[in-house]
């Protein structure tokens, strides 16, 4: 029976606004070395480092005899705000960012 294989979906580079320390590089190199198949990286609030990270990945396949398939999600925030007083209507409104 073949074994299962993991992918990590949620990894913050140094890219994400909120908290992150790992380098991309670093990301692609565990992955590769522990035999992921893919790796994610979620970034918070933006997508700055989605096409270096997917360049790199790509750019490794011709140093790395196995490669981790990069996986660039995109982010989306649900948030509440207020309608101003007055308005008929919920008070509260949905806002995707």
């Amino acid at each position: 029976m073949a074994r299962p294989s993991f992918v990590h979906l949620h990894n913050h580079s140094q890219y994400s606004l909120l908290d992150g320390a790992s380098q991309l590089e670093d990301i692609l190199d565990t992955a590769v070395k522990f035999g992921m198949p893919a790796v994610a990286v979620t970034d918070h609030g933006n997508l700055f480092g989605a096409v270096r990270f997917h360049d790199l990945a790509k750019a490794a396949g011709s140093s790395r005899s196995s490669v981790a398939r990069p996986i660039s999600p995109r982010p989306i925030a649900a948030t509440a705000r207020r309608r101003p007083r007055g308005r008929k209507g919920a008070r509260r409104s949905p806002t995707t960012i």
